[in-house]
């Protein structure tokens, strides 16, 4: 509906893209055929926030949408976020070419786990547009909600170091979302 030009109410979505993203939680369906493609523990970044768990689960149902979406309005995309227990690429199946990936590179842009995930995405879909949300929320976000003060996670020097691996796996565009780390916007906004 929204590609045929009738409204966008309650969606996120525009121009020629519309998300896919899930909410975000793990409050997925529960069916046999659904909770099969959900891992018990995780293979990639078991330890980690980022990691795959539901990889298969997410980016199935992502190229799903994309195939039917892609018979009727092959020039638009669909985005789908790379975060949480779905970080990495789906083994399983290639993406469709009109998914557009979104990784969640968390506040630590210089973290090797992001780099790991990163280059796996650009090796699993070599072809697929990739864009960064830049998650520079912590420990601040953190520290307000608990009505707390503390010292700001200082990293400005890793955020140039991040923007050139962005920059060798091809990212094409960033989305910043951050909440009183100042030093690094700044320095995120003049690479951008």
């Amino acid at each position: 509906d929204f590609f045929d030009g009738r409204g966008k109410d309650g969606l996120v979505a525009a121009g020629d893209a519309f998300s896919l993203a899930p909410m975000d939680n793990g409050r997925w369906c529960r069916c046999p055929a659904c909770r099969a493609l959900i891992k018990e523990e995780a293979d990639r970044g078991r330890e980690e926030f980022s990691n795959d768990r539901a990889s298969e689960y997410i980016f199935s149902f992502a190229n799903k949408v994309a195939r039917e979406v892609g018979k009727t309005h092959p020039d638009k995309q669909l985005t789908i976020l790379a975060y949480a227990s779905y970080a990495y690429p789906p083994e399983r199946e290639r993406l469709e070419p009109n998914l557009t990936v979104v990784f969640v590179h968390g506040i630590r842009p210089a973290n090797p786990v992001n780099r790991e995930i990163l280059r796996a995405w650009r090796e699993t879909a070599p072809d697929n547009r990739l864009l960064v949300w830049l998650w520079y929320l912590n420990p601040m976000y953190d520290a307000r909600l608990g009505n707390y003060h503390c010292f700001p996670g200082f990293f400005a020097h890793g955020v140039g170091d991040a923007f050139k691996a962005y920059s060798q796996h091809d990212v094409r565009g960033a989305f910043l979302e951050g909440l009183g780390q100042d030093v690094e916007v700044y320095v995120t906004c003049k690479l951008m």
